[in-house]
């Protein structure tokens, strides 16, 4: 009904409205599809850590993404450990550099999580549980 009694610049000025949101949606859309797929895609050599099997004897990937994947490091001191932590990011993963380290309690667990910078400029988190070696001397 509106439409009938708009003039043609209100006609324009509505569509390039409408366009104009319809270009931001998809903008949002794309930069969150590439925040989510950002380490799923990192270039890595061989990316597979220590396998468990979870509750439905699949074997879980350890990738490091994530907690749930997290890099398991079985040496038993902190002295072998973080030297253990870096060998594994040099052997399985493409990288130009390293950033921060965090230490971070999940689940009564703890966990590094150290930045890797990948060959593509992306910064990427490496999960590690480091509870086999974490305050052991």
């Amino acid at each position: 009904m509106l439409r009938a009694a708009q003039t043609a610049p209100d006609r324009v000025a509505a569509h390039l409205e409408r366009s104009a949101k319809m270009k931001t949606l998809t903008l949002f859309i794309t930069l969150a599809a590439i925040a989510l797929s950002a380490c799923s895609n990192i270039s890595r050599k061989q990316a597979i850590g220590s396998d468990k099997p979870t509750s439905n004897s699949l074997a879980l990937v350890r990738n490091g993404l994530s907690f749930e994947s997290a890099i398991i490091i079985e040496e038993k001191t902190e002295q072998s450990g973080v030297p253990a932590e870096y060998a594994w990011i040099d052997k399985h993963i493409s990288h130009i550099g390293l950033g921060g380290q965090s230490l971070v309690d999940h689940d009564g667990k703890p966990y590094d999580i150290i930045q890797v910078k990948l060959p593509d400029g992306r910064v990427c988190d490496i999960f590690f549980d480091i509870s086999n070696f974490f305050g052991k001397n």
